[in-house]
């Protein structure tokens, strides 16, 4: 199982207050019917301890007097977040007047259950900045209802990877809690959670007016199920077929159960999520549930939301809500997180506002500096991460960031994170041996990507004069002062899980000297390039006129249509510039070709065989001239690069 994090030294670690030294849970799934055959029913301080066993129960945890017990809410979102959600809420309800303070003096912190699909990356550097939870709600949010065990692997793990690769500030072994889309759990959704080291999940629905829960039954309204851990199984009532409900019991991994919000005022409605009512009677029904809490066992309070049910007049009740919630004596707008890490070692009100995980964030002072990309207005203008956005352009669509691109737009590709990372540099090999006078490179690639470029320094130990005297084969070889550069030729890949060797040798007239005495191998440096694409940010993109084609990245590259009509004109322009009146009629042969590749002339692609034939110039040329043509294409999985075509002008052919 993947480690702990590391215990955290700082209160308020990256700007947000995160709970320090984090306890994942550690054990072995079996069967829940074998461990109460074995240990007979849960209870507390006897079969099960803190802070790694909590049994499901009303009661109050640590035996706390209620006076003495913080009254917590949890204000979750569900689903991706995007911009004009984030302007509502941000404007309303992330600041908040100072009424609506809680009893920790911090505004209402909040939890985001995001997919990465469609979300606003460079939203989410405010989100937690703040002081909120980031968590899961899966990358796509497919209906998960037959999800294997690995099918639930593959999108919790990349919602993990594409948070931390597409902020600056989020790390993926903080987020550690999960919600199942449409709330469909099961044990292969459990199974996939513990086994890639999540700390609690939030999918399972407590309906206390319904009598669904298998705790307590009998017990009055006002006594609400407080988190556990599913060291027993699940203890909720499942309101799914026999074939979905889980079976196992999941030693120190939490459930926080979604208790529901009802009307008392005879409808018999009850909400797990986004309550159909508005203004008074909204009003109402949050007011009726938080007193039923507050003056029964203070059982954590839920609203659970989705971003689409936000509207001005909702966001207005549910701030008026907090707001006169936060006149309550011990009452906390927390997190998950937070309410876990109080129960696994539960403290009077006075003692818990002491907590480091209880401490307000805090924004940096601002600076006359520039701004950084860290969810905060760093230089006091008003504007928050201003400049530093990225827009990111994939097939499947586009996100925001403030980070570089990934190479692809969120898809669930697991634990395979080299399938998500921005390969900025290749994490390949290499070595340089001199043997006589002959040099040699050898280079693996033992990733998932292809290396479009290769750089080797040799420092130079003397300055004997050397000289290259074969052709390179495989590469570039270029002799400097103080080192020796070994490059790759342009459009000469390292493969994907591949190798590649490049070589040459020196001529020198005293056969005695050494050339491998005259470097340090042993000092090489190198330096790999992936094939990830150019960036451009926002402003940028706004005035490039870059030509645009498409290629595929790999074994064939094709030059798309206006590419192709491009190289004829500026083919076409080169012959004019030094043209003459002639009658024969000359034609353009291309030297270099691409490497596996057809050029595509027309609509059809047609071999480089047939585009010579297909450049036809109607005025001669006085002389041989060579000219380059760069052009910049961009491929199917959105990577740009530079294309070079070399080209031949003969007199009379």
């Amino acid at each position: 199982r993947p480690p702990p994090p590391p215990p955290s030294t700082s209160a308020n670690e990256a700007g947000t207050s995160f709970p320090a030294g984090i306890q994942l849970p550690a054990g072995k799934i079996s069967l829940a019917a074998d461990v109460k055959a074995e240990k007979g029913a849960c209870q507390q301080g006897v079969n099960c301890f803190l802070p790694e066993c909590y049994c499901a129960s009303t009661k109050i945890p640590g035996d706390l007097p209620r006076e003495q017990t913080p009254q917590f809410i949890m204000l979750t979102f569900d689903d991706a977040l995007y911009e004009s959600m984030w302007t509502g809420l941000a404007e309303d309800l992330l600041v908040p007047e100072a009424a609506s303070r809680d009893a920790t003096g911090c505004a209402p912190r909040m939890t985001w259950y995001l997919t990465a699909m469609n979300t606003d990356f460079s939203l989410i550097e405010q989100v937690y900045a703040r002081g909120n939870e980031v968590a899961s709600h899966t990358t796509t949010h497919d209906n998960p209802t037959h999800f294997t065990v690995e099918e639930w692997t593959n999108e919790v793990a990349s919602l993990r990877n594409y948070t931390e690769l597409l902020t600056t500030g989020v790390r993926r072994d903080r987020i550690l809690g999960h919600r199942a889309p449409w709330l469909q759990y099961s044990d292969n959704m459990f199974t996939s959670l513990y086994e890639d080291g999540w700390l609690y999940d939030s999918s399972v629905v407590e309906r206390h007016d319904t009598g669904m829960s298998s705790v307590d039954l009998e017990r009055k309204i006002g006594e609400w199920q407080w988190p556990y851990t599913m060291d027993w199984g699940l203890e909720n009532a499942c309101q799914y077929p026999e074939e979905q409900c889980p079976k196992n019991a999941y030693p120190g991994f939490w459930e926080v159960p979604m208790t529901v919000n009802v009307d008392h005022r005879g409808t018999g409605f009850a909400s797990e999520m986004d309550p159909a009512f508005d203004g008074e009677t909204l009003q109402t029904l949050f007011r009726d549930n938080f007193e039923n809490r507050y003056n029964g066992n203070r059982g954590p309070m839920g609203i659970f939301l989705h971003g689409t049910w936000l509207t001005k007049s909702r966001i207005k009740e549910t701030n008026e809500f907090m707001s006169w919630a936060a006149e309550h004596h011990g009452v906390i707008f927390a997190t998950p997180l937070q309410i876990i890490e109080w129960m696994r070692d539960p403290k009077p009100i006075a003692e818990t506002l002491q907590m480091p995980y209880m401490q307000c964030p805090e924004p940096p002072a601002p600076s006359a500096s520039e701004s950084v990309c860290d969810g905060w207005d760093d230089n006091g203008d008003g504007a928050i991460d201003e400049g530093l956005v990225n827009s990111c352009s994939y097939a499947k669509g586009t996100l925001r960031t403030c980070a570089a691109c990934t190479l692809h737009y969120p898809e669930p590709v697991g634990t395979a994170r080299e399938m998500v990372e921005r390969p900025d540099t290749w994490g390949g090999e290499a070595s340089v041996a001199i043997n006589g006078f002959c040099v040699q490179a050898n280079m693996a690639n033992p990733g998932l990507e292809a290396a479009k470029a290769f750089r080797i320094e040799v420092p130079r130990t003397s300055d004997t004069m050397f000289k290259i005297s074969s052709q390179p084969w495989g590469g570039e070889a270029k002799l400097l002062p103080d080192k020796l550069v070994l490059s790759n030729k342009a459009g000469k890949q390292v493969a994907k899980e591949g190798t590649h060797v490049m070589g040459f040798c020196f001529d020198w007239q005293n056969g005695d000297v050494n050339p491998a005495d005259h470097f340090d191998t042993a000092a090489v440096t190198i330096e790999f390039s992936s094939n990830t694409y150019s960036l451009m940010r926002d402003a940028d993109r706004a005035s490039s006129s870059t030509s645009q084609g498409t290629a595929q990245a790999g074994e064939e590259w094709k030059i798309g249509l206006y590419s192709g009509i491009i190289v004829c004109c500026v083919l076409l322009l080169a012959a004019g510039l030094f043209a003459r009146a002639r009658a024969s009629k000359p034609q353009f042969e291309v030297a270099e070709t691409f490497n596996k590749a057809e050029l595509v002339m027309m609509a059809e692609p047609v071999p480089v065989s047939a585009a010579k034939a297909a450049l036809p110039v109607q005025t001669p040329a006085p002389q041989t001239e060579m000219r380059r043509v760069s052009l910049s294409v961009t491929s199917a999985r959105r990577r740009s690069s530079a294309v070079a075509v070399q080209v031949a002008v003969h007199q009379g052919t």
